[in-house]
């Protein structure tokens, strides 16, 4: 299963994917139960074959979701993981997860053997970067109604999969400012899209 996500970015021979295949440890994650603790240490890479994952920090005593993630990705606490230090956030099993698991030992002796995995590290470091200076840009740059279209554009699935109340910390707003701006007749756009 974690070889699905390679073939999107390098050709690979089957003999390695055989290798990840056989590194991997399936692992099922029921609805609630927590991935990994605000203060530990990711020590595996999933890839994630099926359900629905929720990031969150707590800052004064307030749960602030940082990210989402579903079917077909990688999930883990990039700086815990890369790092080897206490995550900044929790992970939790939104919905019931089935994920195929790499230690960090197991990836980095993988890079090691085959250089040619490191440009698939490379491209996916690449991505995530991507993926942060843009929610980092939203965050900072685009105003409440900006950033729900944009949430709705890209990841409106998540409306009936997750609470209100974590799209509001997700997108950076108050539960209150997240119904106003559903209660708003959606703005026609003034440019083609």
């Amino acid at each position: 299963m974690f070889t699905k996500i390679l073939d999107d970015y390098i050709a690979v021979e089957d003999s390695i994917k055989a290798e990840i295949n056989e590194l991997t440890e399936e692992i099922c994650f029921e609805k609630g139960e927590l991935i990994l603790k605000q203060g530990e240490t990711s020590r595996h890479l999933y890839y994630m074959e099926q359900g629905l994952i929720r990031a969150y920090s707590w800052k004064n005593e307030k749960e602030i979701t940082t990210w989402f993630s579903n079917e077909g990705s990688l999930v883990t606490s990039a700086y815990s993981f890369i790092s080897e230090k206490p995550a900044f956030e929790s992970i939790v099993a939104v919905e019931n997860c089935k994920m195929h698991a790499l230690t960090r030992k197991q990836l980095y002796a993988l890079y090691d053997k085959y250089p040619s995995l490191n440009e698939m590290g490379r491209k996916l470091i690449e991505i995530y970067f991507l993926e942060l200076e843009e929610r980092i840009n939203a965050i900072h740059f685009q105003t409440a109604r900006q950033r729900y279209d944009t949430f709705i554009k890209n990841e409106s699935y998540l409306l009936q999969k997750v609470t209100l109340g974590n799209i509001a910390s997700y997108l950076g707003m108050t539960q209150e400012t997240l119904s106003r701006i559903r209660n708003l007749p959606s703005k026609p756009h003034r440019f083609p899209v």
